[in-house]
């Protein structure tokens, strides 16, 4: 309303104008009087973030109406529309109707905020939880964590899922939302298996909720025991159950078992730790199976005492991997047979272990090393054994073996070497016999030239007492081999009672060998005897290491077909012959010129 003088007031309500002189102190006047003004100014405006039309200064001709459109930006609304001050409320337009005077219209804007309503199942949190108000444009995070043990399964945003995941963030926010987070407990596997002859229960894979327990009972066939229960691969003994107790991971439970071999009353431990030291295995009625299991279940330091009526046949190679264990037999009662004609196996008995002894057992059939030791090992020891029948290879095998022996061993019928010792220290060879057996004439050892019935090769430390080589046919189709041989060796070796008779090495073949000697020590033969043999009594080649000497001392060779004496490279100061004798050797005679040193003592003939 506008007052035009201090005398006349007017009002406008709708369409009627009243004057009220008296009351107001107005005075009347005249419409087309000159003095009262026929335009009005409406002052039109907008605060921020939207928009009033027309704006600004606006000219009214006295009584016309005048309408005002107000629009908010995106994002935005009416908060208030103010006239000349007074609220008219959030309207989008308002008309002045017969305007007669001057007037303000003020529009207010305020900004759109929306709802985004949080929510999480039992066994987690989202944060912020609850209803959070988020403006226009906007955008807000939410972290979604679930308790210890549980795992979050799903998050939901306005019903549909967004998958499990940790963090959600709202962007350019324009609508209201939700946001549900759901949680469920963590679950584990228990992988269980059992070996043959026993079961465990439950068997196969288990799943266990977080903190949960499970129990497993191992049960071993009628005949059988618990052998081992490994979980996670660690074992915890020969349990009958386990139990997993707060479970917070994977697991696994494998049960293995093994043969309840009765014990004919003479287990004995002898130093008092729970484990049976001796026991005597009947391998009647038990299988190569059988009998690997109880030697991998061993305690340390255990004796077996084998007894068979009948040959045991082995038909998977025993491998022996316990330190400080004894197989034995009472000599001629336990025969160890390979399956198979011919042989199926190539090695019988392996070894992988220390301080073991075979002691007493026959060990025959196979088509390679019939007892093999080839990784370092120590206080390996063979007894009172008969190895026999190798068509493919060495009879005894032992590589890089320290402080190892064999001991009264009869060897024969072997395809190559008959006993080897290779890369060894400290070796020693005692009453052994390599031969054919007696109720053969004659025994085809192979074609290999470069073997020989013994064989010490790249040891250190050589002893050798009390050998007898005889009644084979060594080489194969005219070729060569050796009846004995020392070659590469180095540090001291002795060797005494050395027989060599009755064999057949074939033309080019020798009967004792020495070849490359590789120290300075002394290589000592004493009381050797090589006669009646086919082929070349005595080897020396490849001397390369100064001061290395060979001393022989009561040594015979006679009657060899094939000559005395073949050297290679080799110094005849180094090698010392005394009190020794040789005759019939195919006419050759040692001194003079062959290449050794006359030490005395000796009767050499043609």
């Amino acid at each position: 309303m506008n007052r035009r003088g201090s005398h006349y007031l007017f009002c406008l309500l709708g369409a009627v104008c009243l004057a009220f002189l008296t009351l107001t102190g107005c005075s009347n006047h005249d419409d087309n009087d000159d003095d009262f003004p026929q335009e009005f100014i409406i002052l039109a405006s907008a605060i921020n973030n939207g928009t009033i039309s027309p704006a600004g200064e606006v000219a009214v001709k006295k009584n016309e109406d005048m309408a005002f459109h107000i629009t908010p930006n995106d994002g935005h609304h009416i908060a208030d529309v103010r006239v000349d001050s007074v609220s008219m409320g959030a309207v989008a337009a308002y008309t002045f109707d017969h305007v007669d005077s001057n007037c303000t219209i003020e529009a207010v804007f305020a900004i759109d905020t929306y709802t985004i309503d949080a929510t999480a199942g039992a066994n987690g949190s989202i944060m912020p939880n609850g209803v959070t108000p988020v403006n226009y444009g906007a955008l807000q995070v939410f972290a979604i964590s679930p308790n210890d043990g549980y795992h979050i399964v799903d998050v939901r945003v306005d019903g549909v899922s967004v998958g499990a995941v940790a963090a959600y963030t709202f962007d350019q926010v324009n609508s209201n939302h939700t946001i549900e987070a759901v949680f469920a407990i963590d679950t584990y596997t228990i992988d269980a298996t059992a070996g043959a002859n026993g079961s465990i229960v439950p068997n196969g894979v288990a799943t266990v909720n977080h903190g949960g327990q499970q129990v497993f009972a191992i049960t071993p066939n009628s005949g059988f025991r618990v052998a081992d229960v490994q979980v996670d691969g660690i074992s915890v003994g020969p349990v009958t159950s386990y139990t997993f107790s707060n479970v917070s991971q994977d697991h696994t439970i494998e049960a293995s078992f093994e043969l309840a071999q009765e014990i004919p009353g003479n287990g004995i431990d002898d130093d008092a730790d729970g484990n049976i030291d001796e026991e005597t295995i009947d391998l009647d009625g038990l299988n190569t199976a059988d009998l690997q299991d109880l030697i991998d279940h061993a305690a340390a330091d255990s004796v077996f005492e084998l007894t068979a009526d009948n040959p045991f046949i082995v038909d998977q190679t025993l491998v022996i991997t316990t330190d400080n264990i004894t197989l034995f037999a009472p000599p001629g009662s336990v025969s160890l047979i390979g399956s198979g004609t011919p042989p199926d196996l190539v090695n019988l008995i392996r070894i992988e272990a220390s301080d073991v002894t075979l002691d007493g057992l026959e060990v025959a059939n196979g088509s390679g090393d019939l007892i093999k030791q080839d990784s370092p090992r120590s206080d390996i020891s063979l007894r009172n054994m008969v190895v026999r029948d190798s068509t493919g290879d060495e009879c005894i095998q032992l590589k890089k073996c320290t402080d190892c022996l064999m001991e009264d061993i009869w060897v024969y019928n072997c395809a190559q070497d008959g006993l080897n010792f290779y890369d060894g220290v400290n070796v020693a060879i005692k009453n052994a016999v390599v031969g054919c057996d007696p109720a053969e004439d004659w025994c085809e050892y192979g074609s290999n030239s470069i073997n020989a019935n013994v064989w010490l090769d790249s040891n250190n430390g050589i002893t050798v007492d009390n050998l007898t080589i005889f009644s084979s046919s060594y080489g194969g189709s005219g070729t060569g081999g050796y009846g004995f041989l020392l070659s590469n060796n180095s540090g001291p070796a002795t060797v005494s009672n050395l027989n060599i008779h009755d064999n057949d090495v074939k033309l080019g073949g020798y009967l004792l060998g020495i070849v490359g000697h590789a120290s300075e020590d002394h290589i000592s033969l004493d009381n050797v005897t090589v006669e009646e043999n086919v082929g070349i009594a005595l080897d020396l080649r490849e001397d390369t290491v100064t001061n290395s000497t060979i001393s022989f001392s009561n040594a015979t060779f006679e009657n060899n077909h094939g000559g005395l004496i073949d050297v290679l490279n080799y110094d005849p100061t180094d090698c010392i012959m005394t009190n020794s004798s040789g005759k019939e050797n195919n006419g050759q005679t040692l001194f003079p010129p062959d290449p050794i040193t006359d030490g005395g003592g000796n009767n050499f003939e043609p």
